[in-house]
């Protein structure tokens, strides 16, 4: 089959022969199969390149579910493992902008690139406009139940002793150190194995609705190829500079970025810290933590996004319709997120300690001496025991117990039963904690809605041969100024909620004892915030829109009007939108 395709002035003819294009067929160098070919097609693709951005994104966020882990076992500050989990952004940061810009000059292929600056664009390049939000729906939908897999299995993980051996100890005993390690080399090896298929798809893919627009003139098929092959790297980098240079004067563009940003930020610190945050803030295992968060906060955002693309397909995503979805998802998301204000425990008090080393606070309760006679307890040996009487003491020495017997503290001449076991006293606010989970499960479904309207944006406010390249410095300013710096900040601020930390040879480690109700107040606050910002930035665009009369995307208005006539302010064709 060969296409033929006419210039602006008609006089320009080229055959192409699309069968034998070796750029549209499945395969690897000169190896290209007849019985490939029936992969070369949107759905194929689309269910590859899921599965292996659900093994990915699973181990990108796995550390995420055993930070608690981490920090007992290397003595590592929350700031610390804030750092160790931004570290993950680095290398995409490396590379994301300058591979985005080159993309639509040799790279199309998704196998031979990055794949997060331009899976968007090679989607849109090969279905109906419309289309682009439902097949980007199921890709980020899967790849977010990456991180419910990871939350999930590393849950299981925590359940096995780091050594792999049986041990007679539980999960509740301060002393427990799950297998951690064990998920990155299921997960890595996994990964690997799975990406192998997406190296043999073609560069681009065959669309009878979307040929006939992505077709090139003889005229500037020659000309990409000669900038391709041709062109200095200078002359590469100047025009890079004008790419970058017409986003940040387009205002639609430059206000969705930052409000992708400031939400990003608040996102970022809440789901690094939230496995720990169940764990201080109910007194479950990390074990349960991780369960939970899989289904209330993870598979939501899955759902939700998957669902984001069903109804982006079916509702015309004009500029205004799309700015109003942001709005009503992430009010909704801001009153869910408010209420973990108030869906909290009480914060334990440790019987014990005398105010010795430190002064008595309401943390402390002091315990009668006639009960520990004898015994030298030192009060800078934070080991929780809870006793029988339904109190948590400073350590199995300051409840008077003299005797262990397997995972239980016997002779306990503090307690009248004389029997106490490892770790804090059941906080006995479970039903708080089903609420919390529910509401939040609410709130990141309906915040998940708004991921493909975003996507939608940022392809449509553009100039076609900018979306590679705005779809790059978008991921780049995410990654750069919120998911990189997000677990930092907030595990800084995580770390002022500290009231006992752990000291070896003077120096300080992790934190024993936290404040909950300061706790519960920061984090909460912290997205609170965050997610308000996001609320205000989008606001402020609307009514911009509204005031500029803008009501068409410029694609749109491309195909609309045949003397390529444009809608107001969205500035000229060669310069991007005007500010």
């Amino acid at each position: 089959m060969e296409s033929r395709v006419n210039n602006q002035d008609g006089n320009i003819n080229v055959d192409t022969p699309r069968e034998d294009d070796p750029d549209t067929q499945c395969g690897f160098g000169s190896f290209r199969p007849g019985f490939l070919q029936i992969f070369a097609r949107i759905g194929a693709f689309v269910s590859f390149y899921s599965l292996s951005g659900l093994l990915t994104s699973t181990l990108a966020v796995y550390i995420n579910s055993q930070v608690t882990m981490l920090e007992k076992q290397f003595g590592f500050s929350s700031a610390e493992t804030g750092f160790l989990m931004s570290c993950n952004d680095i290398g995409f940061l490396s590379c994301i902008i300058f591979c985005g810009f080159i993309a639509r000059k040799v790279f199309q292929g998704v196998g031979k690139s990055v794949r997060y600056p331009f899976i968007t664009l090679y989607v849109d390049d090969a279905v109906d406009k419309r289309k682009t939000g439902f097949y980007m729906g199921i890709i980020i939908g899967t790849a977010i139940f990456g991180p419910a897999l990871a939350y999930l299995v590393g849950g299981l993980f925590n359940n096995i002793y780091i050594t792999l051996e049986k041990v007679d100890i539980t999960p509740k005993d301060p002393r427990w150190i799950g297998a951690w390690w064990l998920g990155f080399v299921v997960f890595g090896a996994c990964s690997v194995v799975f990406s192998l298929p997406i190296m043999l798809f073609p560069r681009k893919l065959k669309s009878k609705s979307r040929m006939k627009d992505l077709e090139m003139t003889g005229e500037n098929v020659e000309h990409v190829t000669h900038k391709s092959t041709g062109q200095t790297f200078i002359q590469e980098v100047k025009d890079f500079g004008k790419t970058i240079w017409r986003l940040l004067r387009n205002p639609i563009y430059i206000t969705i970025a930052l409000s992708s940003v400031i939400s990003v930020i608040g996102l970022s610190g809440m789901l690094s810290f939230m496995p720990k945050y169940l764990v201080i803030q109910y007194t479950i295992p990390l074990w349960k933590s991780n369960i939970i968060i899989a289904i209330s906060t993870i598979a939501a955002l899955a759902m939700g996004s998957f669902l984001g693309g069903l109804v982006s397909r079916r509702v015309e995503m004009t500029p205004r319709t799309s700015l109003k979805m942001l709005l009503i998802f992430d009010f909704i998301n801001l009153i869910c997120m408010s209420t973990g204000f108030f869906l909290g425990c009480d914060q334990p008090t440790l019987v014990g300690d005398n105010g010795h080393g430190r002064e008595l606070n309401s943390l402390y309760s002091p315990i009668e001496r006639s009960c520990i006679l004898g015994c030298s307890c030192d009060d800078g040996a934070y080991f929780p025991a809870c006793g029988e009487d339904g109190r948590t003491y400073f350590s199995p020495c300051h409840a008077g117990c003299t005797e262990q017997i397997a995972q239980s503290f016997f002779n306990c001449t503090c307690i009248n039963s004389g029997k106490a076991t490892p770790g804090l006293c059941d906080q006995g606010c479970s039903s708080k904690l089903y609420i919390y989970s529910a509401i939040t499960f609410i709130g990141r479904f309906v915040d998940a809605f708004k991921i493909i309207p975003i996507i939608i944006v940022n392809l449509r406010c553009v100039e076609e041969r900018d979306r590679a390249s705005a779809s790059a410095f978008s991921g780049f300013l995410s990654s750069a100024l919120g998911w990189m710096p997000g677990p930092v900040i907030f595990g800084a601020i995580v770390d002022g909620t500290c009231s006992l930390w752990k000291y070896t040879c003077g120096e300080r480690q992790s934190c024993l004892l936290y404040d909950i109700i300061l706790f519960r107040k920061v984090i909460h606050g912290y997205g609170t915030i965050a997610t308000a910002l996001s609320i205000f930035t989008v606001f402020l665009l609307y009514i911009y829109l509204r005031v500029k009369g803008i009501t068409k995307w410029r694609e749109h208005d491309k195909k609309a009007d045949k003397d390529n006539k444009l809608v107001d302010h969205f500035g000229e064709r060669d310069e991007g939108v005007k500010e």
